[in-house]
């Protein structure tokens, strides 16, 4: 009766000893699932999308902003001169910096940087040729990107197209 009874005590400790290690397997499993949601993870790409050889200068928010407004602006914002303006301009603090602008009796917040006209724009008239070739691609790029309907964007390519072919 002893040895049965020591039987059954070596027989429950081996349980309890198999389900102790099996909480551990699955406490250590746990602990690697949540370890795995904390890593930070890469965003997955297409292999098989070309990669662009074209760099699209940006032009400055007031530039954008006008665009998505569908207000006149200036092609000099579009060029490589005010581009590179921009670039310069965005490197500063300016984009803490806001003004009250009134829309439609409705006071509201704009950033700086999107009002601001540059004091370096030159008008289309007096854009020179080699400026406006180069500004009118990115005009229409970000009009484009502006969601500007496809009969505006294509009667505007066809203008540009106009102007450039003249002879």
């Amino acid at each position: 009766a002893e040895a049965q009874t020591l039987e059954e005590a070596k027989r429950a400790g081996r349980e309890l000893e198999d389900k102790d290690n099996c909480l551990a397997e699955e406490e250590v499993e746990r602990e690697h699932r949540e370890a795995e949601k904390k890593k930070p993870k890469m965003n997955d790409f297409n292999e098989a999308t070309p990669i662009s050889n074209v760099i699209v200068l940006r032009p400055s928010q007031y530039a954008l902003h006008k665009l998505s407004t569908f207000d006149h602006v200036d092609l000099w914002y579009f060029s490589p001169a005010g581009c590179l303006e921009a670039s310069k301009f965005n490197r500063s603090n300016t984009d803490d910096t806001f003004s009250v602008t009134r829309i439609d009796d409705i006071l509201t917040l704009h950033s700086v940087a999107s009002i601001k006209v540059s004091c370096n724009s030159i008008e289309d008239h007096d854009l020179p040729f080699k400026a406006f070739l180069q500004a009118k691609d990115n005009f229409l790029f970000y009009a484009k990107k502006a969601s500007w309907p496809p009969k505006h964007l294509d009667s505007l390519a066809e203008f540009f197209w106009n102007i450039e072919t003249h002879p």
